[in-house]
């Protein structure tokens, strides 16, 4: 649509255009906007044609994280001692190190909310499947295919995983039919050579024709999957729907015994909402519109998981050259820090769902950034990640570690493709500045080194731009502490919120500093932050012309240098 503001029938104003679909208004008042998403488009390309990419033919697989001619290369990197230890994580948890089919099952029904026990490491999951699917490519051993058809027929014949979110026949709702999609699709795709052709043909028809009841009542299809079913590109629903099911769409892409010109149709309507996605959903610095934790988790990984099956598929490149794809990992190693397994200011309606270390969420991140950013991505992972796992809590013992792989056996899979094997972590101020904003949401981080858990971060987020499903409030303890204008900062092991309600249009003027210290102003307040240590002191926030209640003191102050 396009919309030009007019008085006495004379334009007043430049035109804009606007985009978008979807009622959104659960969960943030009444401020939050309705009907289309009112913003400018930026009509630049959203990807990049892959040089000298080889199309695709019908029946050839594997596809969808590497070609055929890249095995012999992963095959050498699982010799590495890298390679070996998450190729051992993997094992794990399939069970039985990877060599039978694991007998612990879930019995608890499908629900949209996760409410099984915690079963051992090893337990059946949707996606062991795709983890069997990928020993049989790195080890060429048949036998694993035969054990991902294995996992694949427990899934159509209806076997619980041991999330109960996440089950074949009734996923939770349409939110984890994406993520399933994409998993039927990753072992449908690793073993397509070694299963008999009518069982590949079986399960290309069950991703094709896919049209399943769900655990909160209904059927969603395919066709309600790629065309926005439900919420907006900020809801944590969007990205998820399209990212897994476009990942399994192309899959099946051409291949003998699927309606090509069906899947070619619900193909190209999942790709056009990535615009929508990657530019109401995320922004340019990786931000998200319903906040961190959950509210993005199923979007990023989704996402992620789509982008890297459109470089291998469809040649085409979305982590160039707009900087939003690889922001959307970048982001982690602008925020990590501070103490403990849980180590990201968290902001948004999902508080304490704020640990980098989900399953798929950083291990996929490695294969979605520049090879110049893995090794400062690297050393963040190792430093506030690895190095403070809770054993106990994972079943680790001696030098295990988690690998970014909680529990569930694609995480590993993901791992080992990005993790850049043999370099050395560098810290990331070497690639990265220490200040960056997302012009989208209105959000900045800034931070005075990477050093450790005394690292100083300091966010500010004044919450314009699209809006998600849910509200982004600031929670502090299961209250709301502040929403738009609010700062956070993290240092020394002390955490405090500042609300300081700065309100008033768009920024007017912006800078940063090479240190990480940055000023902003908005209508007739001002935010500075200075990390230069001129002062004497190593962070110093000033809110000019801002309402900042009164506070007595940071939360669990940590020593005496904290002030």
């Amino acid at each position: 649509m396009t919309i030009t503001p007019v008085t006495d029938g004379k334009p007043v104003g430049p035109t804009i255009q606007a985009y978008g679909r979807g009622t959104v208004n659960k969960g943030g008042g009444e401020d939050l906007p309705t009907g289309l998403w009112v913003y400018n488009l930026d009509e630049r390309p959203w990807y990049l044609p892959v040089e000298n990419y080889k199309p695709v033919a019908a029946g050839e697989h594997p596809r969808l994280l590497f070609r055929a001619g890249d095995v012999a290369a992963l095959r050498e990197k699982a010799k590495t001692p890298d390679g070996q230890a998450i190729i051992g994580r993997l094992r794990t948890l399939l069970g039985k190190n990877g060599e039978a089919m694991t007998d612990i099952f879930s019995t608890t029904p499908p629900g949209n909310h996760s409410t099984a026990p915690t079963l051992p490491i090893g337990a059946f999951t949707t996606w062991h499947a795709g983890g069997f699917g990928f020993l049989y490519q790195i080890t060429g051993d048949k036998k694993y295919a035969d054990l991902s058809r294995q996992a694949v027929q427990f899934m159509l014949d209806g076997k619980y995983s041991n999330d109960n979110r996440y089950s074949w026949l009734v996923p939770g709702t349409d939110l984890r039919c994406g993520p399933v999609l994409a998993a039927m699709a990753y072992a449908y795709d690793f073993c397509y050579d070694a299963w008999p052709e009518d069982f590949h043909q079986k399960v290309a028809l069950e991703i094709q024709n896919f049209n399943h009841e769900v655990a909160t009542g209904g059927r969603v299809s395919i066709a309600d999957l790629v065309g926005r079913k439900g919420g907006a590109p900020g809801s944590n629903h969007y990205g998820s729907l399209i990212g897994g099911t476009s990942v399994a769409l192309m899959s099946i892409l051409n291949d003998p015994g699927t309606d090509p010109k069906l899947v070619e149709l619900r193909l190209s309507e999942a790709e056009s909402n990535v615009p929508r996605m990657l530019d109401l959903g995320f922004g340019d610095a990786g931000w998200f519109a319903e906040g961190f934790g959950s509210s993005s988790g199923l979007s990023r990984v989704g996402m992620l998981q789509m982008f890297q099956a459109e470089l291998h598929v469809r040649g085409r490149d979305y982590f160039h050259p707009r900087p939003n794809a690889q922001w959307m990992t970048l982001f982690w190693v602008m925020h990590l820090g501070g103490t403990g397994f849980e180590s990201i200011p968290n902001r948004g309606v999902y508080e304490g769902d704020n640990d980098a270390d989900r399953d798929l969420d950083m291990a996929g991140g490695f294969n979605s950034v520049d090879d110049q950013f893995k090794p400062a991505l690297m050393w963040s992972y190792k430093t506030f990640v690895e190095a403070r796992e809770p054993k106990d809590r994972f079943e680790l013992k001696g030098d295990d570690h988690l690998w970014a792989s909680e529990r569930n056996p694609m995480s590993p899979v993901y791992m080992f493709l990005g993790w850049p094997a043999g370099q050395k972590p560098i810290n990331p101020a070497e690639v990265l500045p220490k200040t960056v904003v997302d012009h989208t949401h209105g959000y900045f981080v800034a931070r005075n080194k990477w050093e450790g858990s005394d690292d100083i971060i300091v966010t500010a987020w004044l919450e314009y731009g699209p809006k998600g499903y849910y509200s982004s409030a600031d929670l502090t303890g299961g209250k709301v502490e502040s929403k738009a204008g609010s700062v956070r900062i993290w240092g020394f092991g002390m955490r405090t919120a500042l609300p300081t309600n700065i309100t008033g249009g768009p920024v007017t003027y912006y800078q940063a500093a090479k240190d990480g210290s940055f000023t902003f102003t908005r209508g007739a307040a001002a935010l500075a932050v200075d990390l230069s240590n001129t002062s004497g002191a190593e962070a110093v926030v000033f809110a000019i012309g801002a309402k900042v209640p009164a506070r007595k003191k940071a939360e669990s102050p940590k020593n005496s240098k904290a002030t």
